[in-house]
């Protein structure tokens, strides 16, 4: 059985949208998870920075008392100072008590009828009153949250990667150790790369992820508590990938500005010489970015319904459809009275942009519009597209 994770963003939240995604595509497609999302209002009674007042220890349960490790004055820090890092400290942020945090979740948990067993993680702009990236507690259910606003202080990916870090690290403390208070027995204080690593401050988290990894010391433990195998190797992979991608971003701006592309079977592309990194688009947009490829002197926006047949053949390759469901959805791309040919070219480029980050890295593989003719501006010596999709 996948565990079975519900993501609650804060509508708050400027980039709901894109950061739903980008943990879609970072998690998913995973036999070990189940991944649903909610977007909602969420009303927390907050306080400034200036103004921390704690509520006294009787008030908390013992795992909520566990934060009071974490210094309260972390958060205007100064953030570490490597490429495209915004300089610190980060703005003065609302904030909310833990204790109420998970009042809070408890109230979604009931608005969205969601099971007791399953982990619930509220995704949040709102800061805590401990100040940390996120946490969370096993008792009375599964609960956890995450910071999801000043990000750009720490680390210089997009947001939705060391998010996924995050809630892959909570799920992995949550069902290897069992309980906030069973994984901080088992803190590093000396870091060792590992999830388990004590953070004195949130400008050593760049460290963290650019290793994404768990000790062998960890491991062991986590085992004997029950945590799969087939969990820890699919988390594993996406580490992988989340290290691949903080290293990539972490190299100067000016390192290997062009990449030869691969394209495989799936057609997923893979940045070969960016860590080989690669980005899944779905499948419509997959189908429209191969298919320009193809073609090095581009397409004219009138001509692309001369190659439904084609299309809707690639297509059929990146999703299970029956022939009639699939040629409809192409007939739609093609014809030049709807917008959907432009709104697939906006997304596939924004999804570039987004993975790549710095404009000399990502502008060879933009689909540009010249002259009224659609084109990927790219040597094709550098493209290399697997031979069933030829």
């Amino acid at each position: 059985m996948p565990e079975r994770i519900h993501i609650i963003i804060d509508k708050e939240e400027p980039l709901a949208e894109e950061l739903q995604q980008g943990i879609h595509d970072v998690l998913l497609p995973n036999n070990s998870i189940e991944l649903f999302f909610y977007q909602a209002d969420i009303q927390l009674a907050t306080f400034k920075d200036e103004s921390i007042d704690r509520l006294k220890e009787k008030e908390f349960t013992d795992e909520d008392m566990l934060e009071v490790q974490i210094r309260p004055s972390l958060m205007r820090e100064e953030s570490m100072s490597f490429e495209r890092v915004l300089a610190g400290p980060p703005p003065e942020r609302d904030r909310a008590f833990i204790k109420v945090i998970y009042e809070c979740i408890a109230e979604q948990r009931k608005a969205w009828d969601i099971p007791k067993k399953d982990f619930v993680l509220l995704l949040t702009p709102k800061g805590n009153d401990y100040n940390k990236f996120s946490s969370f507690r096993a008792y009375p259910n599964p609960d956890g949250f995450i910071q999801t606003s000043d990000w750009e202080y720490f680390t210089n990916t997009a947001i939705w990667y060391p998010i996924s870090y995050l809630i892959l690290e909570l799920l992995l403390k949550l069902k290897g150790f069992g309980s906030l208070r069973k994984s901080l027995a088992f803190q590093h204080t000396s870091p060792r790369g590992c999830i388990n690593d004590q953070l004195d401050s949130k400008k050593d988290f760049h460290q963290k992820i650019r290793i994404a990894d768990t000790c062998d010391d960890c491991l062991e433990v986590m085992m004997k508590n029950g945590l799969s195998a087939s969990l820890l190797i699919s988390i594993s992979n996406i580490f992988d990938t989340i290290r691949k991608q903080s290293r990539f971003l972490n190299q100067h701006i000016l390192t290997t500005a062009k990449s030869d592309l691969i394209i495989n079977q799936e057609g997923i592309l893979i940045f070969q010489d960016f860590e080989s990194i690669s980005l899944r688009l779905p499948p419509i947009e997959r189908t429209l970015y191969v298919f320009l490829l193809k073609r090095q002197n581009g397409l004219n926006s009138f001509d692309f319904t001369d190659y439904k047949q084609e299309l809707t053949q690639l297509y059929l390759r990146f999703r299970n459809q029956d022939t009639k469901t699939a040629a409809s959805v192409i007939t739609k791309l093609v014809d030049p009275r709807e917008n959907s040919l432009q709104e697939k070219i906006s997304k596939i480029n924004k999804s570039i942009k987004s993975l790549l980050q710095a404009e000399n890295r990502y502008a060879p593989y933009l689909i540009k519009n010249q002259q009224g003719m659609y084109v990927i501006s790219l040597d094709p010596s550098c493209v290399h597209i697997h031979e069933s999709l030829r």
